[in-house]
């Protein structure tokens, strides 16, 4: 009795010890291991539900649900793959096949849940990590510079900025892993500080946001998803890259899985030598810089509550050199420093309460200072001093509080309800904040419904409540629908109201050089705004290939739209004043074709302004012009090679101007292309790969403008910064 009992005991030891061990081995039809494929794993007898992703060696951990268990793998470009798991002791090894037919992607960006891109009622662009590799690009702002229907302005200073289909930088919201980023230099976030070092994904909302992301989120969002480790031994890349332009980046992330939790760490440096198309000055057109970054997350999971904690540095210097001065006695020049540090601790935990309902908490904290310092530096002994002007001298603090919550819960197998809260409390100071301290406290209650009246057919009512310490909200609704006629045809339409509060930035403002005269107006209106869009996507799959086109309306009305115009022609004197009326609209087709290992991507977009001033002074046309994206990539299995053209024409766009004597101007910004080329090749049963090529094939550095980027003094050459000339690049990837 008692061998048989110590025989039962070991034969149930050993079940659980291997169910907790037991894992699901994907691979590819060559036999290379498939990380970062999707598992899907569902019990049968109590319908609890988990995703997990596979690691380096293609391998994901079954969870300990009741059998029998369903899973599923998927993975972008290969067919998906089923089977239902009967007993913890069968070995489960899956090897996908490859196949355009699965061309679906996960997002986040304004569902309930992680979900496919296909099923999203919001039209979301996604650039894949794919897709941020194969340009070899470090930072949003090189990225953007090929997507359709975003436009960017660049400044010395103040760096880069962008607009969607129309609408400025202030009207675009970015996040990080769901949080505000805050620092607006000149109302828009320089996203040229934004690197991608640790970022896996990009999802772009184009449209108003506000019911879901609040103030700043009326001409869209853009939400950078950041990595996380997936393997369970310790892990790690480190990469190199060198462009012939000046640009010298290296950095190194470490990865480790424990049994309920991993750890991911990534570190970086990236410098610019600075470039100008005058090589005999000293000052530079694009100001050198000196970033250095670090991202620590922690994931843990604890009693079914999937907790993140995670902390973001970084820190950039950008030298302002000046022209020589040279006197018989001595050489100098006056030059600046500007140097900007991020810090952000965020924290996020979400929980399955059951199979109805679902749980999200965000808290979030972050510290933005700006630091601007004058120099007179001595070119003979290279020592410097501070000037004496102290106005020359100026630190600016950001610092903001943000929490969010959000219960999701099926009421039926046809209705879905989203409820949240949100607080976000933002402080600033400085000399450059009108010498004070001001702070802006955002509050808001919102909810969204879902109705599935038929399987094919979801439409979702959204409401947001807002209460703003300086300004009265109104409530703010949205509209949208999905209507998938087929598994081909689709369409979304979406109506929403957008209100925007005038940032602290807007409102008191102090930026005066000698190169800027920008000043806040604290009598600003607060905007409120209608937008409409419509899409009609079509996806067309043979047995080795897929087609996508998807045709887009959009209409953008905005009124008291907050603008930098320029006061005193004689003193440069620019500042925020309210426009009666704004609008934007125009139409876009972006076209993909997918066939075995080639891809074509190419996209069209018209958009036109108008604006009202004063009530009475409008401009006398709509302002109308058109961009084109295209890209083709190839990739050669066998060789592990794969190459990469990517371009894109903007044309010439009308600018009208308010002058000081309240007349409208009608100038144009010049038509230019952006054309880059890159090819990699893996090495050493792919640990290490290389990447070359071109960019700026075209050699497009200035190109004629109504204005140098709207707000420099004294500088109106009738040219505007676009890129740094052609330069040749090599990178370098290896993981261990």
């Amino acid at each position: 009795m008692k061998k048989r009992i110590l025989a039962l005991q070991i034969v149930l030891c050993s079940l659980f010890t291997y169910s907790q061990g037991q894992q699901v081995h994907v691979q590819i039809s060559s036999g290379d291991n498939l990380e970062g494929a999707v598992v899907v794993f569902q019990s049968l007898s109590d319908g609890k539900q988990e995703a997990r992703f596979t690691n380096n060696q293609g391998f994901a951990t079954i969870p300990k649900f009741s059998l029998p268990i369903y899973y599923k793998v998927t993975y972008l470009g290969f067919e998906s793959f089923a089977d239902t798991i009967h007993s913890y002791t069968s070995k489960k090894k899956v090897s996908l096949v490859a196949s355009p037919m699965n061309f679906d992607q996960v997002t986040i960006t304004g569902n309930y849940t992680p979900g496919f891109k296909s099923n999203s009622i919001y039209n979301i662009d996604v650039i894949s990590n794919k897709e941020i590799e194969q340009r070899a690009v470090y930072n949003v702002r090189d990225l953007m510079t090929q997507q359709l229907n975003v436009q960017l302005s660049n400044d010395g200073v103040l760096g880069s900025s962008i607009s969607l289909q129309g609408v400025g930088g202030q009207h675009v919201k970015f996040l990080i892993d769901g949080v505000p980023v805050i620092g607006r230099q000149n109302g828009n976030v320089d996203i040229s500080q934004l690197n991608l070092a640790n970022i896996d994904h990009i999802e772009m909302v184009k449209g108003p946001m506000s019911v879901l992301y609040g103030s700043d989120a009326l001409g869209g969002v853009i939400n950078l998803i950041t990595k996380s480790n997936k393997e369970e031994r310790w892990n790690g890349n480190a990469t190199g890259y060198y462009e012939s332009v000046g640009n010298y980046n290296t950095d190194i992330s470490l990865g480790k899985g424990f049994k309920n939790s991993s750890l991911y760490f990534n570190a970086g440096r990236n410098f610019f030598d600075g470039w100008s198309p005058n090589d005999s000055l000293r000052s530079q057109q694009w100001n050198p810089k000196e970033q250095y970054f670090a991202n620590l997350k922690y994931n843990k999971t604890v009693n079914g509550y999937k907790m993140t904690l995670q902390y973001n540095f970084s820190n950039e210097t950008v030298f302002n050199k000046g022209d020589i001065t040279i006197t018989p006695y001595q050489a100098y020049a006056f030059d600046q420093d500007f140097q900007t540090s991020r810090n952000q601790i965020l924290f996020t935990t979400d929980k399955k309460l059951n199979d109805k309902s679902s749980w999200q908490f965000t808290a979030a904290y972050n510290h933005y200072r700006y630091i601007k310092n004058a120099y007179r530096k001595n070119l003979v002994d290279l020592s410097s001093l501070l000037t004496e002007d102290p106005s020359d001298d100026d630190t600016t603090i950001f610092q903001s509080y943000f929490t969010r919550t959000v219960y999701n819960h099926s009421l039926s197998k046809k209705v879905s309800l989203l409820s949240g809260l949100e607080l976000n409390q933002e402080t600033a100071q400085g000399k450059k904040i009108d010498n004070a301290i001001h702070q802006i406290t955002d509050a808001a209650l919102f909810a969204c419904v879902d109705y599935n009246p038929t399987k094919k057919l979801t439409i979702r009512s959204s409401l947001r409540g807002i209460y703003n310490s300086q300004y009265k909200a109104p409530l703010v609704p949205s509209l949208n629908a999905l209507y998938k006629i087929s598994d081909v045809y689709a369409l979304r339409f979406s109506w929403s109201k957008g209100f925007r509060a005038p940032s602290i930035k807007e409102q008191y403002l102090y930026f005066v050089d000698a190169s800027h005269n920008v000043r806040g107006n604290p009598n600003l209106k607060a905007e409120n705004s209608d937008n409409f869009n419509f899409s009609f996507n079509v996806k067309y799959v043979k047995s080795k290939s897929v087609i996508e086109i998807e045709p887009a309306l959009f209409y953008n009305h905005i009124r008291n739209q907050i603008s930098l115009a320029q006061a005193d022609k004689y003193t440069s004197l620019f500042t925020y004043i309210n426009l009666d009326e704004f609008t934007a609209m125009g139409g876009e087709v972006q076209l993909r074709y997918l066939v075995n290992s080639f891809e074509i991507k190419s996209g069209i977009s018209y958009t036109g302004t108008s604006a009202t001033y004063n009530g009475n002074i409008k401009q006398e046309d709509q302002a109308w012009y058109f961009e084109t994206t295209s890209s083709a990539s190839y990739t050669i299995e066998k060789w592990e090679t794969s190459i990469a053209l990517f371009c894109k024409y903007t044309g010439v766009k009308p600018v009208y101007l308010l002058e000081s004597d309240n007349t409208i101007s009608l100038q144009q910004n010049a038509a230019y292309t952006l054309m880059d080329f890159t090819a990699s090749k893996f090495f050493f049963k792919k640990k290490l790969n290389i990447s070359a090529g071109l960019k700026n094939i075209l050699d497009v550095q200035n190109v004629n403008a109504a204005m140098n980027n709207g707000v420099h003094a004294g500088n109106n050459n009738g040219t505007m910064m676009v890129g740094t000339g052609r330069s040749s690049f090599v990178k370098l990837n290896y993981k261990f």
